[in-house]
């Protein structure tokens, strides 16, 4: 082999190393480009995994179980549906009562309307007459009248002009046997707090029927008459004692 030939297969060599760097530098340059791109994610990432950490341990502290055995999450819930159960009972109640108030209502004005009917066609129709023996009650007789109350099904207290029922005054029918009234100093008196009527009417005396038996009467305190005119109410609680 001449020298020109060495010379040119030693060139040759060189161009080919210098092939085999580039290929090394560039695949460098390739690794660093995507090593920086990773570092970037790493790091974007760090904020995500920290939280993902805090969700984790927060998990972990509501899954501790109490002495109970049950999980404070499932606590919590069932007291929730505890509570949404008792609302909906109460609910429930409040509208059952609602149903019967607004049907006792209904009857007493279909009551009242009954008896204005009746009145319109004979104001005395179903006025009660006094007869001329009157029961009045002594104190002695007291107890006896309590005992008559709480064995009769149904208690009337009947307000009384003159020697006939007043109508413009509905009967006040008592409920809760003696329980509904009370022994004073003057005599046996209702226990209800108000019984407010409206006018026109006029009262000089009450009458107490037990099963439409008259039972007791009584003028009303001092003798006096009440009148209570057109538009006017007036509480009758307290007037009347037997």
């Amino acid at each position: 082999m001449s020298g020109n030939e060495e010379q040119n297969s030693s060139g040759d060599q060189v161009g080919a190393g210098s092939i085999d760097v580039a290929q090394l530098t560039a695949e460098r340059d390739a690794l660093a480009a995507d090593l920086a791109q990773a570092n970037t994610v790493i790091a974007a990432a760090e904020p995500a995994h920290a939280k993902i950490d805090q969700l984790g341990e927060a998990l972990a502290a509501m899954r501790v179980q109490g002495e109970d055995g049950e999980h404070p999450v499932d606590v919590a819930i069932a007291a929730l549906k505890g509570q949404a159960e008792q609302l909906a009972a109460a609910q429930g109640e409040a509208k059952a009562l609602k149903g019967q108030l607004t049907a006792q209502k209904g009857q007493t004005t279909k009551a009242r309307a009954e008896l204005a009917e009746a009145i319109a066609r004979d104001p005395q129709a179903k006025a009660r007459k006094l007869p001329a023996d009157l029961p009045v009650i002594s104190r002695d007789d007291q107890a006896a009248l309590l005992a008559l109350i709480d064995a009769a099904e149904t208690v009337e207290v009947v307000a009384f002009a003159d020697d006939t029922e007043e109508v413009a005054i509905l009967p006040l029918r008592v409920s809760g046997g003696a329980a509904a009234f009370r022994v004073v100093s003057s005599g046996v008196v209702l226990g209800l707090a108000s019984w407010e009527v409206s006018g026109p009417a006029r009262i000089t005396g009450w009458a107490l029927f037990l099963d439409g038996d008259l039972s007791a009467w009584c003028e009303r305190q001092g003798g006096g008459q009440l009148t209570i005119g057109a538009g006017q109410t007036f509480n009758l609680a307290s007037d009347v004692i037997f």
